[in-house]
């Protein structure tokens, strides 16, 4: 049952995976996350079917989300009364405690395990006193999916096409993405939003290359073109919004701030590079990946970086390499 983006990302392949080994899988999608699957032509169930939902499953697994009026917690209290066991899936180290006290606001029932996607999330957990064996770290499906299609692109382009992700400034905890004391980019506006500020940290670093770059903006899902109006004539182009991820291999450089997308567009041998406005925020990004990433967190570096993107001959990208158990195979070892 998923309804962000991000951890849509676990329903990627997995009735697929599981049919082959003769376990039957429905994925439930609301808000968010269903245009996000049908991009990748994943089939689901709609919040329609949810609340006539018959309980035939031995396990339910959720993806928590920023929804605090989830529809979803009825679903999973009536389906664990009634002898289903709950997995709570969290795909990043970001907000966890935030997420974990809507688990525990709306949850009637005890979650009977933990699926995380990196080790950072595994070591919160711990530290929030959930217990250690009931947390399991899998891959990202998502860098599953991403193998499938990878492949070593040459740029033929003598301009350089750069693309930035947007990150929404909101989330459970509002405060966490708003600027303070501890930040060390500025922007050029009053702007205390902490994804403005950082794409404006990038335009005043590309104005000393005018004329030998695009730049186009990827919104987040749930942002609309009206947000970025005070910009629109600071970027050339919008990724589309139905566009597909084989369309970032024509990219050059790819820039954001701790999205998920970061992590998995370096799969694809892109390169890739993080801006935070503060260096501890660098960790939200997934441990299997953050190593590959690029990382700033100050005007002078992000000025050396983008000298020697222009000017520098670029070096190999290092092929990244993860060997860990998939969330389609720790599924088929419970009916082990």
């Amino acid at each position: 049952m998923v309804e962000d983006p991000g951890v849509a990302n676990f329903a990627l392949g997995l009735r697929e995976s599981l049919y082959e080994k003769n376990i039957f899988c429905d994925t439930f999608a609301v808000g968010t996350s269903r245009s996000y699957l049908r991009l990748y032509k994943e089939k689901f169930l709609s919040s329609s079917k949810i609340t006539s939902l018959k309980n035939n499953y031995d396990f339910i697994f959720y993806g928590t989300s920023e929804n605090k009026n989830s529809n979803l917690y009825k679903i999973l209290n009536k389906f664990k009364s009634e002898g289903s066991q709950v997995g709570i899936i969290i795909d990043a180290p970001n907000s966890i405690n935030e997420r974990l006290k809507e688990i525990n606001k709306n949850l009637k029932i005890e979650a009977d395990f933990f699926i995380v996607a990196d080790k950072t999330t595994k070591k919160e957990l711990i530290k929030l006193k959930i217990k250690k064996e009931k947390i399991c770290e899998v891959l990202n499906p998502k860098f599953c999916w991403m193998e499938k299609i990878r492949k070593t692109y040459k740029k033929k382009s003598k301009k350089k096409k750069i693309i930035f992700l947007s990150e929404l400034s909101t989330g459970l905890n509002k405060k966490k993405f708003l600027k303070n004391s501890n930040y060390n980019l500025s922007g050029f506006t009053k702007s205390k939003k902490r994804t403005e500020i950082v794409f404006e940290e990038l335009i005043l670093a590309l104005k000393k290359y005018d004329g030998q770059f695009s730049l186009t903006l990827k919104l987040h899902p749930k942002e609309k073109k009206s947000s970025y109006t005070k910009y629109k004539n600071l970027y050339h182009h919008i990724f589309p919004s139905k566009g597909s991820i084989k369309n970032f291999t024509n990219f050059d450089l790819v820039v954001g701030i701790t999205t998920n997308m970061l992590c998995e567009l370096r799969t694809l041998s892109i390169p890739c590079l993080s801006i935070t406005p503060q260096k501890k925020e660098y960790y939200w990004l997934n441990s299997d990946i953050r190593k590959f990433i690029y990382h700033v967190h100050s005007s002078k570096q992000i000025d050396k970086y983008f000298r020697d993107f222009f000017y520098n001959a670029s070096n190999k990208l290092e092929k990244i390499i993860i060997n860990k158990k998939t969330f389609s195979t720790f599924i088929q070892n419970l009916y082990l």
